[in-house]
């Protein structure tokens, strides 16, 4: 579902006797931040063969969270978009055999939340393999939208650079473009991240932990999550070393959301970070249960960096994480 979506806009396929079904042109509908999508019914298909026997549809978004209900060519309902969720409802035409003779698609997107950019999720499929000192993977590929590791542990906790290393583009999530923090655009980053409740770090020399390293030297990024030494630990800190506090056990799939700001200094162009945070709350949706906290120092990075976003893993684990960046701050208007 996240990721890009590939999409046959309005096709059209030649059935049994050489016969056409056509679909209705694509339509679209974008609202703003907190807008809802309004139910959508599809147009008829050109059917002069009667060709057409029964409707399917379904919906595919960045997110993942949106939900559709309807039948026909419609109404369809969409429940459950969040902000900066964006994607396609498809419409296919089934004949009798349940093959599809033709598709329609309806484009839809929700605002994103104004300071942010959209989220964009970090999936096993698009990552690369990265360094892997101590040789702890087995494999990292997807289980639903988690990311599952599979690996042996290290005897170290919290010193990510000897975990098994992933890597993924780190680009402007609204743009898919590459970020240049010297223009002064964005002033931080989000991570946010989930346990699925059946392999997350429980012993120890578990980690799971994403963040962004700059790619000139592996000290200096933001990162965190969550490891294992002799308790579970909310982590915060570079790609050196984390730093973690004791986090309260309110059920296996807790929510991380990891923070830090990144402001460029004018005349030397160096990205100043701080206030490198990470926040544990219940799960993904009563995130009003703030439940610890933990902070790490901050850091000067170098004059025009550019960051590569990682994953660091050290024994099994399931998780989800996505990021999003946080733009400059602007005249408040009324």
């Amino acid at each position: 579902m996240p990721g890009p979506i590939d999409l046959d806009f309005g096709a059209e396929e030649t059935a049994a006797g050489d016969s056409t079904v056509t679909p209705p042109a694509l339509t679209e509908e974008h609202v703003a931040y907190n807008g809802s999508l309004s139910a959508k019914t599809f147009g008829a298909f050109t059917d002069s063969d009667a060709i057409i026997a029964s409707y399917s549809a379904s919906i595919e978004t960045n997110l993942g969270t949106a939900s559709l209900g309807g039948s026909g060519l419609g109404p369809y309902s969409v429940s459950g978009a969040t902000s900066g969720e964006s994607g396609a409802i498809t419409l296919n035409a089934l004949d009798a055999s349940a093959n599809v003779v033709a598709s329609a698609v309806h484009l839809i997107s929700v605002g994103a939340e104004p300071g942010y950019t959209k989220w964009k999720q970090l999936l096993a499929a698009d990552a690369t393999a990265g360094s892997d000192p101590n040789t702890l993977a087995t494999s990292f590929s997807a289980s639903g939208d988690y990311n599952a590791f599979v690996g042996a542990t290290h005897g170290t906790a919290n010193a990510p650079q000897q975990f098994a290393q992933y890597e993924w583009s780190f680009v402007d999530p609204d743009t898919n473009a590459a970020i240049d923090w010297e223009n002064g655009d964005f002033s931080g980053i989000e991570i946010w991240i989930q346990n699925d409740g059946v392999a997350y770090p429980d012993s120890a020399g578990k980690a799971a932990i994403y963040g962004i390293e700059e790619t000139s030297n592996a000290a200096h990024g933001v990162i965190g999550g969550t490891y294992f030494d002799t308790a579970r630990r909310i982590a915060a800190g570079n790609p050196t070393t984390v730093v973690g506090i004791n986090y309260f056990t309110v059920g296996a799939d807790p929510v991380f959301l990891i923070q830090g700001r990144m402001i460029t200094m004018n005349g030397i162009d160096q990205v100043q970070v701080m206030d490198i945070h990470a926040v544990q709350f219940d799960n993904g949706t009563d995130q009003e249960y703030l439940r610890a906290t933990q902070s790490a120092a901050n850091q000067a990075h170098a004059a025009n960096p550019t960051y590569k976003m990682k994953g660091y893993f050290s024994g099994n684990s399931n998780t989800k994480a996505y990021y999003r960046l946080v733009k400059k701050v602007v005249i408040p208007t009324p």
